[in-house]
C-alpha cells in the first residue's frame, strides 16, 4: 500500500494518524509513505518522517517541494484514473483519491499549494471524508477533520476525539521533541523569567490581505496592551511564526517591539511547528515543573479552539484589540475577519 501525502505542517501529524488508522485494516501489506515536502519546511518534515518511520517500521520517502502548477497537474492526472473521493475545501476544490486497484491513497491538506487571497469561508477539512457509503472502495468514515461550527462559525478541531484518542495524538506530538530541543530554549529557575508571552501571528500579509507594515503595526498594538504592566528584563517574548510566514515579518516585529520595551527578551521560534504541537511540548518539556511563571498566548490563528479542546493550560488571548484592521485589511478580508472577531468569546479578546 502506498500513501501519498501532500499536506501543510499543521497536517503532517493528522496524515500520519490517518495512515495508521487505515493501514491497521490491512493484512500482510507492505506500507510505503511518499511525502511531498512544502517549501521552506524540509527540516520539520524530515525530522518527523524519520522518527515516524523508525517508530512504526515503515518506509518513508521525502520528495522536494514541487511548484504549484505541477502539484495541480499531478493531482488532476491521478484523478482521471481513479475513483474520486471529494475532500474539497471551498473555494479551492482540491481532490483526493482511493483506488483499490492502484493500492494507493492520497491525502491532500488545506493550504497546500494555494495561491489566493480569498478568505476561508467554510473552515478546514483535514483527511478524507465520508462521501458514498454503498461503494466499497470509498472510505467509510472521516479520519481527522475540523469544521465550521454552525452556531459560531469558528474553525475548530473539536471533532478530533470522535476519531483519534487524545493520548494517541499527544504521543504523536512527541515526534517534534528532538527538533524543539535543538532550539536551546529552557525556562527554569535560573533563567529569571516571571512572565512568558507567546505571540502566534497569522499570514495576512503573505495571503495579500494587508501590507507587512500594517500587519506588524496591529500586532505591536496588542503586544503593548499585554506588556504594559510587565517588567521587561524578567519577561520572555516568544514569536511563534505561522509555518508559512515570511522570515522578515518575525525580524521586523522583534525590532519594533524591542524599540518600545528596551530590555525585553525576544526569542524567534524556528521549527515551523504547528501551534498545538508547540504549546504542548513547550509546556511539558521546556518549562521546569513547579516554576511560578505567568504564561500568555496571543494568537491570530484559527487553532485556538484546538488548544482548548486539548486542555493545554495557558492563558489564551485572541487579537485584535481594536477595529483598526477594518481599514488596514483588503475589503473582503476585513469583512470576513470582522465576522470572525464577533464570534470569539469576549473573555479571550485582548483588552
Amino acid at each position: 500500500m502506498i500513501y501519498l501525502i501532500q499536506v501543510t505542517n499543521s497536517q503532517l501529524i493528522p496524515a500520519f494518524l490517518a495512515v495508521l488508522r487505515h493501514s491497521s485494516r490491512l493484512i500482510n501489506d507492505n506500507i510505503k509513505i511518499i511525502i511531498v515536502c512544502p517549501r521552506n519546511s524540509r527540516r520539520y518534515f524530515t525530522s518527523h518522517a524519520s522518527l515516524f518511520a523508525k517508530k512504526y517500521s515503515v518506509n518513508v520517502t521525502i520528495l522536494p517541494s514541487l511548484p504549484y502548477p505541477f502539484v495541480r497537474l499531478f493531482n488532476l492526472f491521478v484523478g482521471c484514473f481513479s475513483n474520486i473521493v471529494s475532500i474539497c475545501q471551498s473555494p479551492y476544490g482540491y481532490i483526493g483519491f482511493y483506488s483499490s486497484n492502484w493500492r494507493c491513497m492520497l491525502f491532500v491538506g488545506d493550504g497546500f499549494g494555494i495561491k489566493s487571497s480569498q478568505p476561508m469561508k467554510h473552515g478546514k477539512i483535514k483527511g478524507v471524508t465520508k462521501k458514498v457509503q454503498h461503494i466499497p472502495r470509498y472510505i467509510y468514515y472521516p479520519i481527522f477533520y475540523s469544521h465550521s461550527l454552525q452556531e459560531s462559525g469558528v474553525c475548530a478541531d473539536l471533532t478530533l476525539y470522535n476519531f483519534v484518542s487524545k493520548k494517541q495524538l499527544l504521543d504523536m506530538f512527541e515526534l517534534g521533541l528532538p527538533l524543539l530541543r535543538q532550539c536551546n530554549l529552557k525556562v527554569n529557575h535560573s533563567s529569571g523569567y516571571r512572565q512568558i508571552l507567546i505571540i502566534a501571528p497569522s499570514n495576512f500579509y503573505e495571503n495579500g490581505r494587508t501590507s507587512l507594515c500594517s500587519e506588524i503595526m496591529l500586532y505591536v498594538e496588542d503586544l503593548i496592551v499585554l506588556l504594559k504592566n510587565c517588567v521587561a528584563s524578567s519577561t520572555l517574548l516568544i514569536i511563534k511564526p505561522h509555518p508559512y510566514a515570511s522570515p522578515q515579518k518575525s525580524f521586523k516585529l522583534s525590532k519594533s517591539i524591542q524599540s518600545r520595551f528596551p530590555g525585553l527578551n525576544v526569542f524567534i521560534e524556528p521549527t515551523r511547528m504547528p501551534l498545538e504541537q508547540y504549546m504542548y511540548l513547550f509546556k511539558k518539556h521546556l518549562v521546569s515543573p513547579g516554576l511560578n511563571v505567568d504564561m500568555i498566548l496571543l494568537t491570530y490563528q484559527t487553532s485556538w479552539p484546538s488548544l482548548l479542546s486539548l486542555g493545554i493550560e495557558v492563558d489564551i488571548k485572541v487579537g485584535f484589540s481594536s477595529n483598526k484592521y477594518i481599514d488596514l485589511f483588503e475589503h473582503a478580508s476585513a469583512i470576513q475577519r470582522q465576522s470572525y472577531q464577533e464570534m470569539i468569546p469576549s473573555n479571550l479578546l485582548v483588552k
